[in-house]
Parts: C-alpha cells; sequence; structure tokens
C-alpha cells in the first residue's frame, strides 16, 4: 500500500468513526480482517488472511453498532467423549466478544474455538469451561471477525467418567 492509499484509507475510516460507528470494534489484529470503504458507500471487509476467500462487499455503509446474542445449541457429552456446537452467523459484520458456557457436570473443557477455519487459540490445549461461566470476570475478549454464514465452531472435551450438557452464549459487537 502506497503513501496515497494509506491516508485515503485512514480519512475514510475518520468519516466512519464519525457517523457513530466505531471501526476498533470490528478491525482485526496486525491489520486484518480490515473494515475499509467500498465503492459505492459499500463497506468490504477484507480476507482474514493470505490467500483466503478475499474481499467481501456489505452494501451500504454501518451506521452503528450494537450487543446482540448469538445462542448456541445445548450439546451432551458422554463420559470422557468429545463434541461440537456450531452456530451460524445471520448478519453481514459479527464479532464475538463474550463466551457463556455452562456444564452441567463441572469436569468439561474447551479444545478450540474456530470462526470459519481460524483458530482463536494461540496454542493447542484445553481451556476449563469455568473459564467462561457466567459469573467469570474479565473474559471480554476481541475474537475473529465473522461475516454471513460463516459457522462459528466451539469445540468440547468432557473429562468426567459420566454424560455432560454443555450450553453456549456468545455476545456479539454487530455492525447495523
Amino acid at each position: 500500500m502506497n503513501p496515497y492509499q494509506a491516508a485515503a484509507l485512514r480519512r475514510r475510516a475518520s468519516m466512519v468513526g464519525a457517523m457513530g460507528f466505531q471501526t476498533p470494534q470490528l478491525v482485526g489484529y496486525s491489520g486484518y480482517p480490515q473494515l475499509v470503504g467500498g465503492p459505492g458507500g459499500s463497506v468490504a471487509l477484507q480476507g482474514q488472511n493470505p490467500g483466503s476467500m478475499g474481499t467481501v462487499m456489505v452494501p451500504g455503509q454501518p451506521s452503528d453498532s450494537r450487543l446482540w446474542i448469538l445462542p448456541f445449541p445445548s450439546t451432551t457429552i458422554g463420559g470422557g467423549g468429545v463434541g461440537t456446537a456450531s452456530s451460524s452467523v445471520q448478519v453481514p459484520l459479527c464479532r464475538p466478544n463474550r463466551l457463556i458456557l455452562t456444564d452441567s457436570a463441572g469436569a468439561g473443557s474447551l479444545t478450540d474455538i474456530t470462526i470459519g477455519q481460524r483458530s482463536q487459540f494461540i496454542a493447542t490445549g484445553n481451556c476449563p469451561i469455568a473459564t467462561f461461566g457466567p459469573t467469570a470476570v474479565d473474559t471480554l475478549i476481541n475474537f475473529d471477525t465473522a461475516t454471513t454464514g460463516q459457522n462459528i465452531n466451539l469445540f468440547y472435551a468432557n473429562g468426567a467418567v459420566g454424560s455432560t450438557t454443555i450450553l453456549a452464549t456468545a455476545l456479539c459487537t454487530v455492525a447495523v
């Protein structure tokens, strides 16, 4: 990107911010995914990683953002087993901020979270479900931005001898 393109991008981002829509809520790390102005007042969400599906055009300029709930189906996992819960995003730009999980047996763990195919863990391993419990504090995370039709997947493992039921909800910042 040359200096003229960078300056134009900064001007466009400042105009979007002036309309009450705060771009940091939907702009990813290291410059991608990026929320940038597109032709005809549309908004483009650049591909989430090099070589990805490319740029997704979203009609119209978002004028605001709000917090919406993204439910996941309840998942019952047998003793020592694994399971997955998926939810498909139904809005153009959606960034999960907080994940709320409950585990009936109390011995479950989260083994991965993916948005599309991109893992949200920086290393492999298990994370206790209690980390994202309903009363947990300091669990606000800026996950990657998802677009319409992308799945957000939660992968679980049950460490208990008996079966467990896991319930999950994500609170998401959505461009409106």
